[in-house]
């Protein structure tokens, strides 16, 4: 009955008005209460204009901050500091902190690391807009394609960079942790034991990827004991 209320059909969220492939999906978003909007799932305009899933204009700053929270970003320093920390321990020394080669080693593995967030919210993305509707992918701040391009992008990085690193070993052990991670919510993660061995692989991986990078194979066995014990307190953790 209000004189100032808008008359005609509502634009969709992509857009279109009354287009008959969308609803308005309202998700409360945990800063501000605010409500977010986005196409239903099927319209054209989803995958080719992610910026509208939003109910207002959409600045690089905000996009950047979504696929920070998509990437889970801030466990970039837990993996960086575990390649430092078994370059360290494999030299005995803070040399390896300049290195090319061990820098680039934990480029990679961030790179995996932040891939594999976004691959796993990729898979999850059903289940997850009923459990954790606050998330870019189901409260559709990122369109699923936005996703698989991001991970992509990463993983790309990461076995780009892998394939360039010397001795062997450290080639095959970025490939191989970056080939779990890819495969870990889609088929591992089904199974419990397979599960937890390969959450705990992957972050046991990253010490001995940096004994390889400053030492080679000669610097495995000085970080042996950091690698078993960061396998076992990760098995310990995901079995709680």
């Amino acid at each position: 009955a209000c004189s100032r209320q808008r008359s005609g059909p509502r634009p969709s969220p992509c857009g279109l008005a009354g287009c008959p492939r969308c609803e308005t999906i309202v998700v409360r978003r945990r800063r501000g209460g605010r409500a977010a909007r986005r196409p239903a799932k099927g319209c054209a305009r989803r995958a080719t204009s992610p910026t509208r899933d939003f109910p207002f204009p959409v600045s690089s700053l905000q996009e950047a901050a979504v696929y920070y929270q998509l990437a889970r970003a801030w466990n970039l320093v837990p993996s960086v500091f575990l390649v430092l920390v078994g370059a360290a321990a494999a030299t005995r020394s803070a040399a390896p902190f300049t290195s090319p080669r061990v820098g680039a080693t934990a480029g990679a593995t961030a790179a995996v690391a932040l891939g594999s967030m976004a691959v796993n919210d990729y898979f999850d993305r059903a289940p997850d807009a009923v459990n954790a509707p606050h998330k870019p992918l189901p409260s559709g701040a990122v369109a699923p394609d936005g996703a698989l391009l991001f991970a992509g992008a990463l993983y790309a990085a990461a076995f780009s960079v892998g394939a360039c690193v010397d001795p062997a070993p450290l080639r095959w052990l970025i490939a191989g942790s970056a080939g779990v991670t890819l495969v870990y919510t889609p088929v591992l993660k089904r199974i419990p034991l397979i599960k937890t061995a390969s959450v705990a692989a992957v972050i046991a991986a990253a010490p001995a990827a940096g004994a390889l990078a400053a030492a080679g194979l000669a610097g495995l066995p000085a970080v042996t004991p950091a690698v078993v014990f960061a396998f076992l307190a990760v098995a310990s953790r995901e079995l709680a």
